[in-house]
């Protein structure tokens, strides 16, 4: 640590993690940044959150250049948006663009902003969308596509999103998200009754052992003990969520893990004087039922032996997979054209994350509202939109960050406020 450092001390613990962090760094042996720390006018520190936030703005403004570089030289584009509500209780819309890209010969789709958006109606969600790609330079009349839910805001044919685009750009034909229209499909067949049965019964077993950390103790120790080939807390029963498939399939899955371990846990927690016993032994008849087992192997993969689960339990399980095949047949034939329907393929590959995450797109917009998550969290709810979508950028799009040069952000920064940056160090 240099002596003018030593001086003149002024991060100190306890300050953030960004402050924590620079004095790692100084710490390391990093001279040039302990002489300026050192030596520098408090005013002139370069380290407060306005400049923090102005450098992570402009690293994002740095990536989406590239971004848009690239899309504006393949010309054609789509626009793909959705809509969630964050912990602030704000509903954000998440903008991406699907184009194909020239130099990798691939279909591409980046994600490039977050909006707050009070006024959640489609004339306003159009008008951003709009204002966007203008502010981008990102012609309109080259888009050939438009790709939301199928909530009415987003696609009604009169006063949904789609339909103000498409008074603006003909051509950009709107399509229901093919990752939503699966997942709508598969949901659907929870409403056959011994599959929403089932569906439910996990649930509150699930949240059951959730609510207490000595029941998920007590599960976690028999599945070790049983089961000790599985990963310790890969088993933990998680939550149902009531909206996305996939989630809920994962949440299924783990409940098959520790499913030949629940009726000896249920068993001593019943024989214990644990409180809610008579939800215990609900749940304990409940998961060692014929008609549950049977509903259970259908939602946990549409293909495991019976026999797995029902552990010599006999009977026609015929009777409770077919209706739930033809539901999903059904919707699916519904909601695809048939030419596209074809190439669905087998029912399982609709729970394989390589289907539901096709391209390059997918793998970063399935983890698009799990990053506002991270990144929005309870602490950082009052995050500005300028510091959410810098930061989302830098998050989502590591191959681009990973090429991104120090000077291409200072030369950003330097446009902003007419000034010259110079990286030379004597």
């Amino acid at each position: 640590m240099t002596g003018a450092y030593k001086q003149n001390q002024k991060i100190k613990y306890g300050e953030g993690n960004f402050r924590a962090l620079l004095q790692f760094r100084i710490y390391a042996g990093e001279e040039i940044l302990a002489s300026h720390i050192g030596i520098c006018d408090k005013n002139a520190s370069y380290i407060s959150k306005t400049t923090q936030n102005e450098i992570i703005q402009c690293c994002g403004d740095a990536i989406t250049g590239k971004i848009f570089a690239k899309i504006k030289n393949t010309k054609y584009f789509t626009i793909m948006a959705d809509e969630t509500t964050g912990i602030s209780v704000k509903e954000q819309l998440a903008i991406c663009i699907r184009y194909f890209d020239t130099t990798s010969y691939e279909i591409q789709g980046k994600f490039f902003k977050f909006f707050d958006v009070v006024d959640v109606s489609g004339e306003n969600i159009a008008r951003t969308i709009l204002q966007e790609l203008d502010r981008l330079n990102l012609d309109i009349s080259y888009c050939r596509g438009q790709a939301y839910d199928g909530g009415s805001i987003m696609s009604g044919k009169f006063k949904g999103v789609q339909a103000h685009i498409a008074k603006v750009q003909s051509l950009a034909i709107y399509s229901h998200c093919a990752n939503h229209r699966p997942n709508l499909a598969i949901s659907k067949a929870c409403s056959v009754a011994n599959i929403r049965n089932a569906i439910g019964v996990i649930s509150s077993v699930s949240n059951f052992f959730r609510e207490s950390a000595g029941r998920i103790h007590k599960l976690e120790t028999e599945v070790q003990d049983k089961l000790p080939h599985l990963k310790k807390g890969k088993h933990a029963l998680k939550k149902m969520c009531e909206t996305r498939w996939v989630e809920k399939h994962d949440v299924v899955l783990t409940f098959l893990d520790t499913l030949s371990c629940l009726p000896v846990v249920l068993g001593t927690i019943s024989e214990s004087s644990e409180s809610r016993r008579s939800n215990v032994f609900s749940f304990l008849h409940a998961t060692q039922s014929y008609e549950f087992l049977v509903s259970f192997w259908t939602n946990s993969g549409l293909g495991l032996e019976v026999t797995r689960i029902v552990h010599g339990c006999t009977g026609n399980n015929e009777a409770l997979c077919l209706p739930s095949m033809d539901f999903i047949i059904n919707e699916l034939s519904s909601r695809f054209p048939k030419s596209e329907l074809q190439r669905v393929g087998h029912i399982q590959k609709l729970l394989s994350p390589e289907f539901m995450c096709p391209t390059d797109y997918s793998k970063h917009s399935g983890a698009l509202f799990s990053t506002l998550c991270r990144l929005k969290t309870y602490l950082g709810s009052t995050m500005t939109e300028d510091r959410l979508n810098g930061l989302a950028l830098l998050h989502i799009h590591q191959d681009i960050v990973s090429a991104l040069k120090p000077e291409e952000v200072l030369d950003i920064s330097a446009t902003k406020h007419k000034i010259k940056f110079s990286l030379n160090v004597l």
